[in-house]
């Protein structure tokens, strides 16, 4: 069975993405997709994540936004010292709530409807 998202990292390797998201994006499906970006980032030494939903919307509850941030983004091992853009539609606000819930639980999250600008803040990241 074919995933409903696509993973890999960027041609210089300097960041993991998950892209090209044919669901919704629920916790369930951020925790499934942080389980498989972590280790392809370690092994590559990576700082940045990159999780581009345009085309979706986050629709997780508030409760569930709020479990992410403060438990299972722990259990699935995102690392605090990497970035995550989050990518989104212009004037999308569903993931507003996950993303301060996020940077509140200690990670550098930041929400981006510009692909070059994600990307740029990104790969800051490597140069410091």
């Amino acid at each position: 069975m074919e995933k409903p998202y696509k993973i890999g990292s960027s041609p210089d390797e300097t960041y993991v993405y998950a892209r090209a998201f044919r669901t919704p994006y629920t916790a369930e499906l951020a925790l499934t997709v942080a389980r498989e970006l972590v280790p392809i980032g370690v092994e590559l030494g990576v700082l940045g994540c990159l999780i581009d939903i345009r085309g979706t919307a986050s629709v997780s509850s508030v409760i569930d936004k709020y479990e992410f941030a403060y438990e299972k983004a722990t259990v699935a091992g995102l690392p605090h010292h990497w970035r995550y853009a989050f990518l989104i539609d212009h004037g999308d606000d569903s993931p507003d709530f996950i993303g301060t819930v996020m940077r509140n639980a200690g990670f550098m999250l930041k929400i981006f409807d510009d692909e070059r600008q994600a990307i740029d803040w990104l790969k800051e990241a490597q140069s410091t």
